[in-house]
């Protein structure tokens, strides 16, 4: 059976032909525009796979050290010497393969030219093996210090369907107290069912009186792998997914009780319209606005002070943070990340345009609701005889 996959695992594979053929990687905006002056010549990308017969990690070099000629190691010997035009042609091909491809409810795609073409350069799987956050792995010249180090990138795609930055789990789940119910009214909104019972049930906490307070975090390691970017950070990301959660519906409670003064300017038009769409308030962007007009925490600089620990989270998530695992405050993509543009170009955000990157994120990144029966959260619930609610976070690409 031949290689199938997502748009964004033969995305990896674009990534690698295309930079093997242009031999460079350059550098993006935050509006993910190409900077031509910036880029990192490439001296070989370094490819592991796992075999599967052999049980083992097998490693292979694409040498781009000759100009026009792509040189293929694996254990110190050479395999092979192929030109970059032939891999500026697999890399043309297969863009057009996964810009056009339609696919069907299991949202698989195969190209049996390029996997022909991988066998011949050695590649026999979509994604290379990692134990991180790290996609591809290059060595590079840096033009400006003149070092030629090794870097990991994370690889993201915008050819196929938005992908997380953050996915669910059952570590991401955030704990609220619901203050002004009770008891008995906790069953009545657990009754609630339906695909959007999660809103439903938030709106009529909000038409019953109740209120929610930020309790804590579900677990521990992520809460510490948070804190360590700000100690205040658990109960910032805590207000951030009230107001995606619930503010349309506490907005349309409130109107039907008139006289709400709405806290952001043109928040009312922007959540009539975010109502009629998905009754959230769910860019990143957005939702900070509304908690820095807020200010919770009454910072002195709020304008700044909730965007910048907040971009930071973002960037960490990006480059190593992961929600079930203790983080060392290390990024573990150490170079970057590399996104595929819809016209096919193949753009870095390195440690050294960082402050482009993290504004890039904090563009282009929204809240999500995941399956609630999944990851145990939207369920009022009695504890030493007060209700809490969880409710949980995903960051996903807009």
């Amino acid at each position: 059976m031949g290689l199938t996959g997502n748009k964004g695992e033969w995305s990896e594979i674009y990534v690698l032909l295309r930079l093997l053929a242009d031999g460079r990687i350059y550098a993006a905006d935050e509006n993910l525009r190409r900077l031509e002056k910036v880029y990192f010549p490439i001296l070989k990308i370094i490819r592991e796979e796992k075999d599967k017969e052999k049980e083992k990690v097998e490693t292979h070099e694409y040498d781009l050290k000759e100009p026009g000629k792509v040189q293929i190691f694996f254990n110190g010997n050479k395999l092979k010497e192929m030109e970059t035009e032939e891999f500026s042609r697999e890399a043309n091909y297969l863009y057009h393969a996964i810009k056009t491809a339609k696919l069907g409810k299991a949202k698989a795609l195969s190209v049996p030219r390029t996997e022909g073409f991988m066998k011949n350069i050695y590649c026999h799987v979509l994604k290379a093996s990692s134990k991180d956050k790290t996609d591809i792995t290059m060595q590079v010249h840096d033009i400006q210090t003149g070092y030629e180090p090794v870097y990991g990138f994370s690889i993201k795609s915008k050819l196929g369907s938005p992908a997380t930055l953050l996915n669910a789990s059952g570590a991401t789940n955030f704990i609220y107290e619901v203050v002004g119910l009770q008891l008995e009214d906790m069953k009545e909104i657990n009754g609630i069912v339906g695909q959007e019972k999660i809103l439903h049930r938030m709106e009529e906490i909000f038409r019953r009186g109740g209120k929610f307070k930020y309790y804590g975090m579900d677990k521990s390691t992520f809460e510490e792998n948070v804190m360590l970017i700000d100690s205040l950070m658990p109960y910032i990301l805590g207000e951030a997914l009230l107001i995606y959660y619930g503010e349309v519906k506490k907005l349309q409670v409130e109107e039907e009780k008139q006289g709400y003064k709405f806290p952001v300017k043109n928040v009312k038009e922007e959540a009539a319209e975010y109502g009629k769409k998905s009754n959230h308030i769910s860019s990143c962007e957005e939702v900070l606005e509304i908690i820095t007009k807020r200010n919770p925490l009454r910072y002195p600089n709020p304008e700044n002070m909730y965007k910048y620990k907040f971009k930071k989270l973002l960037s960490a998530i990006a480059l190593g943070m992961m929600p079930g695992s203790k983080w060392n405050g290390r990024d573990q993509a150490n170079g970057g990340y590399i996104i595929v543009s819809h016209s096919g170009d193949v753009l870095a955000y390195h440690i050294y345009n960082r402050d482009f990157f993290e504004e890039y994120l904090f563009r282009n990144t929204k809240f999500e609701s995941p399956g609630s029966d999944r990851h145990r959260y939207g369920d009022l619930y009695e504890q030493d005889g007060k209700i809490f609610m969880k409710l949980n976070l995903q960051i996903r690409f807009r």
